[in-house]
């Protein structure tokens, strides 16, 4: 359903922010949206 179509978006969005914001650490910088 378009529900659980969002939430897996929402889902895969914070994921790719958390590894993000995790490389971005180790280099010193942000460039997260």
């Amino acid at each position: 359903t378009a529900s659980q179509q969002q939430q897996q978006q929402q889902q895969q969005q914070q994921q790719q922010r958390l590894h993000c914001l995790s490389i971005s650490v180790e280099c010193g910088q942000l460039n997260c949206n």
